[in-house]
């Protein structure tokens, strides 16, 4: 094999960037920053940079191991499910319920698959789950710190309504035709608790007691 032509193989630079991006500690870091991103534009109302960088984090880590085939459109549309279940659990179910915990499951399951390929063996999956747990764990405990001192930050005072709102009735909305039952009396027709139905100049009207329940009559 003396006049064999020996090629050298060598990494080239797109290799280089699927390395980086798919490296264990940056991955994991990529996860918490695009997790801490969007909880964070969920909360304030303002999808804004934090959205925005949260997304581009998250697409980072997904480019990167959909390139070496590891996540695909399944764990894509998982964690994206998670995500619209927690944005329905924080706008139209405020709380923690069904929906939150579903879509932190999703999240969850969606980004070790994306971590692990086919054949890989318990001790792969154990790490890969640790590995998530304590990317959204991070994200989680980041985030809570930073809504918590949100209102003492110089651009969070823009997005917070520190304000106290009065009471009475000039500080309401009601229309001016409901300003003619000021100072009126009237006979609770339905229980009050506290909203129900009162009978004021014999005419029905919806009312909200001050407060304390009060019976029919």
């Amino acid at each position: 094999l003396g006049g064999a032509e020996v090629r050298r193989m060598s990494v080239n630079w797109a290799e280089n960037v699927v390395r980086f991006l798919t490296h264990p500690v940056l991955s994991s870091l990529l996860i918490t920053v695009g997790m801490l991103g969007i909880v964070i534009g969920l909360r304030t109302g303002d999808f804004g940079f934090a959205g925005a960088l949260g997304i581009a984090s998250l697409s980072l880590f997904f480019w990167g191991h959909w390139l070496v085939q590891l996540a695909g459109w399944e764990e894509l549309l998982v964690v994206a499910g998670g995500i619209g279940l927690l944005a329905v659990e924080i706008f139209v179910m405020p709380g923690f319920g069904v929906a939150g915990v579903l879509g932190i499951a999703a999240i969850l399951g969606g980004l070790t698959l994306s971590l692990i390929g086919g054949g890989a063996t318990s001790q792969v999956v154990q790490v890969a789950t640790g590995r998530v747990v304590f990317s959204l764990l991070a994200a989680l405990t980041l985030g809570f710190i930073f809504l918590r001192f949100l209102s003492r930050l110089p651009f969070g005072r823009r997005l917070i309504l520190e304000t106290g709102l009065g009471s009475g009735h000039q500080h309401g909305s009601a229309p001016d035709s409901d300003l003619r039952w000021l100072g009126k009396q009237g006979l609770a027709m339905s229980p009050l608790r506290p909203a129900g139905i009162a009978e004021i100049d014999g005419g029905r009207v919806d009312v909200v007691s001050d407060g304390p329940l009060i019976d029919a009559g």
